[in-house]
């Protein structure tokens, strides 16, 4: 959720697989469109020969005009 100066609040999607992932990299990632931003290992990750990532997602702001005053994150899936 997208909360504008104005007041107003805009609801932004964020789909899995297409806008991001679990942040543990995947075996099935190659039919995901999601765009990793940043991927990294600790010794968690390097004991399991795997890595963790952060997403970049992008998206039309319909009021250019008006200030972003705040951005919440809401999980809606079940799992």
């Amino acid at each position: 959720m997208v909360h504008l100066a104005n007041g107003e609040a805009i609801e932004i999607p964020l789909v899995l697989g297409r806008d991001l992932g679990d942040w543990w990299n995947q075996s099935d990632d190659q039919n995901a469109t999601f765009t990793v931003a940043w991927a990294g290992q600790n010794e968690a990750s390097r004991g399991r020969n795997r890595s963790f990532r952060l997403f970049k997602t992008t998206w039309e702001n319909p009021f250019p005009q008006v200030a972003i005053e705040s951005i919440d994150f809401n999980w809606t899936g079940t799992s």
